[in-house]
């Protein structure tokens, strides 16, 4: 009862204030300052010049109009890789959300940990600076870096990042484009969607797009005289990241590096057109989670990696598909394809149980689908039913069922209903199909109408219905020759009586 009272008693007298484009820097930061938890900051639609980066209120809501992309955008005026954009202090616990906001020519927000409870969904980060600065050219940097003789003292948890868009064309280019236009290079990482230098403890990073960025999502260590090994490194734990895409990356799509982790889910998530690959480039990296980790570990399942653009020139090469290691770690499912001219899966530090399992894995340029990386004398991983070819082709999709099937003829609405299960045997990502269809007789496409529930539609129509893996942020098409295509049109028409 006394919770439900003080819940009560907080958003009865919950505010919101309105701010507009013509208000300086100084004016919406005071409008900041005021608010209290459970308030709102709404800030209208328009271009906001932010002369000095904002520091942001616990327990607040910051949004713009619900509008994708953003219509209210923040574009920073002050000198590149100084601060960021949105800053939030240590010791917030109350729920805080940025949401609908457009964050432009830096870093966008910087967390300190000891931080929990915040919700970053439905923004968009463009002109992301290249890419000195480490933590000021991220469109999100989580930081607990300041404690490097006891990492664990600073935690990130219930962290939800959502359905936001992490780059465009103009992102990790300048005012330096040497590390992103470079073959021999990696510093280009420092331009990244996420990087998180903290002890995360719940963390779900989902149906987000990153485009033309040095690197997707990075976990790091924090620097100390063990590197990324316990007892003085941070670890990650409860980690789950889904039905994200990453296109134009130059380096590395998620990259894990610290030892100690548990529970860290990497599924349903989509790779392809890297931008200007070199030997640096990896699909995916996870030389982690062995010393220090706990079951269950790192889960790498059902995604989809494609390595379809060719490097620059000799000697350069495209590096690994995905880095493999962990303490009971499970890379299963995956469709890993392209133009690696390094091993397809690298195995490297980890210790049974661990699985390599049910993977369709292919390059016309490398036949080193699955092998050890280095010599590190660890067991080898448990591998059945993974497929391999030196030709890579573009996989069907299943194909759904349409419910009711037609029987005779109909005098009222029909209640149709739609379901695909996807593909539920074999090598390659299993599950996660969506359905797209047409009531009027013509043949769906991905750009048709996506099923989300029962529909009704009178006698005499024909419903027609296609299977496309992905959903969320995943892609509706694939390189041609690579990925999933559509499944074969399914058809049912209602005789009218």
């Amino acid at each position: 009862m006394l919770i439900f009272l003080v819940t009560t008693c907080i958003l009865a007298h919950a505010s919101t204030y309105r701010v507009n484009p013509g208000q300086n820097y100084s004016t919406i930061q005071r409008v900041i300052a005021a608010a209290s938890v459970g308030d709102t900051i709404s800030f209208a639609a328009g271009t906001y010049k932010a002369s000095s980066g904002f520091e942001l209120k616990c327990g607040v809501t910051y949004t713009g109009p619900e509008a994708t992309p953003p219509t209210a955008i923040l574009s920073a005026s002050f000198t590149s890789g100084s601060t960021d954009i949105f800053n939030l202090a240590p010791g917030c616990k109350s729920f805080t959300t940025i949401e609908y906001l457009g964050f432009q020519n830096a870093g966008g927000i910087f967390v300190t940990t000891t931080n929990s409870n915040l919700t970053i969904t439905h923004n968009q980060f463009t002109g992301l600076p290249c890419c000195a600065s480490q933590g000021n050219s991220p469109a999100i940097y989580f930081d607990g870096g300041r404690s490097p003789n006891d990492p664990n003292a600073q935690i990130l948890s219930n962290a939800t990042v959502t359905w936001n868009i992490f780059g465009d064309a103009t992102s990790c280019i300048s005012p330096d484009s040497g590390p992103l236009l470079s073959y021999t290079v990696d510093t280009a990482g420092n331009c990244a969607g996420i990087i998180v230098q903290s002890t995360t403890r719940g963390m779900t990073i989902s149906n987000n797009q990153f485009i033309h960025l040095g690197e997707g999502v990075h976990f790091l260590c924090v620097n100390g005289p063990h590197g990324c090994e316990p007892p003085t490194t941070v670890t990650t734990s409860n980690v789950t990241a889904q039905f994200n895409d990453f296109s134009g990356i130059h380096r590395m799509a998620w990259e894990e590096q610290p030892q100690p982790t548990e529970n860290i889910r990497f599924e349903y998530n989509s790779y392809h057109d890297p931008f200007n690959p070199f030997f640096g480039t990896f699909d995916l990296s996870f030389p982690c989670c062995n010393n220090g980790a706990k079951v269950p570990g790192v889960r790498v399942e059902n995604n989809v990696l494609i390595q379809n653009v060719p490097t620059g020139p000799a000697p350069s090469y495209i590096g690994y598909g995905i880095e493999a290691g962990g303490n009971g770690a499970r890379y299963n499912n995956n469709l890993v394809e392209g133009l690696n001219n390094a091993p397809m899966i690298a195995w490297g530090v980890g210790t049974t149980p661990w699985e390599i399992k049910n993977n369709y894995i292919c390059s016309p340029v490398n036949q080193q689908f699955i092998k050890e990386e280095g010599d590190w004398k660890q067991a080898m991983p448990a591998q059945v039913g993974n497929v391999t070819s030196g030709k890579c082709a573009a996989i069907p999709s299943a194909a759904p069922t349409i419910s009711p099937s037609p029987t005779g003829t109909y005098s009222e609405p029909i209640k149709v209903t739609l379901t695909d299960a996807g593909l539920t045997s074999g090598p390659g990502p299993r599950g996660n199909t969506s359905v797209y269809y047409t009531t009027d007789g013509s043949a769906p496409t991905t750009s048709s109408w996506l099923y989300t529930a029962p529909f009704f539609v009178t006698p005499g129509t024909t419903v027609k219905a296609i299977g496309m893996w992905g959903s969320g942020a995943n892609p509706k098409s694939y390189p041609s020759g690579y990925g999933f295509i559509p499944s074969a049109v399914q058809s049912a028409h209602y005789v009218q009586k």
